[in-house]
Order: C-alpha cells, then structure tokens, then sequence
C-alpha cells in the first residue's frame, strides 16, 4: 500500500544551478525558488556556501540567501562546508558525500534557514 502522503525537498536551486555551464543571473535564480515556493512546495534547498573558484554558479548564494522570500510555512535550507572539526553557529545536518566532492571540504553540512519572512 502506497503511504497517504509524501514529502518532498525540492534541490534544483541549489543541485541544478551548480550543474549548468554558465552563471545564471541571481534575478532569475531568486525568481524561480520563489515560484517554486508559490508552486505548494514545502522543502526547499535554496543554495550553497562553496567556494566561488570551485563553483562559480553558487558564488551568489549570500544574495540569494538575502533576497528571496518564501511564504509562510515553506522552509528554505543551504548546505555550507565546513573545515574539519569547526562547528557552525547554526543548526545542521550531514549532506551528501556528493557535496564533499563540490565543496572540497571533509565535512559538509546542511544548514536551515528561517521559514517566511
């Protein structure tokens, strides 16, 4: 039997900018996760903190971060690499060894940002 519900987390923003050849303009991107957002979305991972040399797609993110609003109840997370054994002053999570390899770093971590503003 299939379950009543399912949840999703939408990672476009932050997994398909960073795959595409050329450097989406912030606008678009800021555009596109709030139409996600409005689209009945809940979970979305909006961008990353990678090095700008590494990933050049994600060197907004802080802009981005700044810019987009979501609506009440859509929560918004980034992953953020860390240097080995620092901790974060946010909560976090382990990400994907897949961002390991993008970041450059041994410890990665999925960071929460605040639901609506």
């Amino acid at each position: 039997m299939l379950p009543s519900r399912v949840r999703i987390r939408e990672v476009g923003p932050r997994d398909g900018f960073q795959n595409e050849p050329e450097v989406i303009p912030t606008d678009d991107k800021v555009a596109l996760i709030e139409l996600l957002a409005a689209s009945g979305l809940r979970r979305i991972e909006l961008t990353s903190f990678v090095r700008a040399d590494v990933v050049p797609q994600l060197a907004d993110a802080a802009e981005v971060l700044h810019r987009v609003r979501l609506p009440e109840g859509v929560a918004g997370t980034c992953s953020s690499p860390t240097s080995a054994g620092s901790t974060p002053p946010w909560p976090t999570a382990a990400a994907s060894a897949r961002s390991t390899s993008s970041c450059r770093r041994r410890r990665p971590t999925t960071v929460a940002t605040s639901t609506g503003r």
